[in-house]
């Protein structure tokens, strides 16, 4: 089974070369080049990889170190792509590639980044785990450094930007009786964003006006009922007609205001659908 496809707005399409296996995260180049990190067997090339180009025609693996786990990735202003997850031969957890030769930096994050967003002026957010122990959980990227934003004793899965704030959501660290929950920071303060869902927030987006809408493992936020989906109005929060049947891993805010969630997403309104779906802001639709 090939492991990506391409929706053209109609229908999906295949992407020649046979690329297999379990992807992570996509990156599309200003130059139309498709960047993917994960678990993929490239065509031509022995052995898994995790991170590979196609170039239109071809497929070419990126070696990244051996026990590297690469979780998010996201392309720069300056144009390099940062690779966050651990490299532990290197002693980091996040990686910069400009098409040809990694780097790698060590920053507050020390345990593992999972998720990559740019703040509202550009530089570089990550949010991810503290390990075992409390410690730095979102962190921000400048020429000076990196400066720690949040800590705590959880994992934040997801973090993103709307106007001037930044949002992370959070689950609890294995063994510990933390709350799941969204927060805002407005640049010197971090604040519970309503109420708490019941369970793990995996996925943050933010849309137009003061909407942000959330995804992850969880049936109920606030108090209200919500399986799987969600999004706050600036107010407080709102279901999303009856959710989906499945853990929401991405969400993606399209142009035309719609968002696409991806995740263990088996079927929508009865109808069966292939992990990916879209809401119009009033109703959800299959994608193919």
């Amino acid at each position: 089974i090939e492991a990506l496809a391409l929706w053209d707005g109609t229908s999906w399409l295949a992407i020649p070369g046979g690329l297999t296996g379990g992807i992570r995260d996509i990156v599309v180049r200003p130059n139309g080049d498709l960047v993917v990190i994960g678990q993929v067997l490239v065509p031509g090339t022995s052995g898994w990889q995790d991170m590979a180009t196609w170039d239109g025609s071809n497929w070419s693996p990126t070696a990244l170190p051996s026990f590297s786990i690469a979780s998010a990735m996201l392309e720069l202003p300056s144009g390099e792509i940062a690779i966050g997850g651990v490299f532990p031969l290197q002693s980091a957890t996040l990686a910069l590639w400009d098409g040809a030769t990694l780097q790698y930096e060590a920053n507050p994050l020390a345990d593992i980044i999972y998720d990559l967003e740019l703040a509202p002026n550009g530089e570089l957010l990550a949010s991810g785990s503290a390990g075992t122990g409390p410690g730095p959980l979102v962190a921000q990227r400048s020429s000076g450094g990196w400066t720690t934003l949040y800590s705590g004793l959880a994992t934040t899965s997801t973090v993103a930007a709307s106007g001037s704030n930044i949002y992370y959501g959070a689950h609890p660290a294995a063994g510990t009786e933390a709350i799941p929950t969204v927060c805002e920071f407005d640049g010197s303060t971090w604040t519970a964003l309503g109420g708490p869902p019941n369970a793990s927030v995996l996925a943050l987006a933010s849309g137009a006006g003061a909407n942000l809408y959330a995804g992850g493992k969880f049936s109920s936020i606030e108090g209200v009922a919500a399986n799987n989906v969600a999004f706050w109005n600036g107010f407080a929060w709102q279901p999303m007609a009856s959710g989906v049947d499945g853990t929401v891993h991405h969400i993606e805010v399209l142009a035309n205001g719609e968002v696409v969630f991806a995740g263990d997403i088996t079927s929508i309104a009865g109808v069966p659908t292939r992990g990916v779906v879209r809401w119009n802001g009033s109703s959800w639709h299959t994608l193919g």
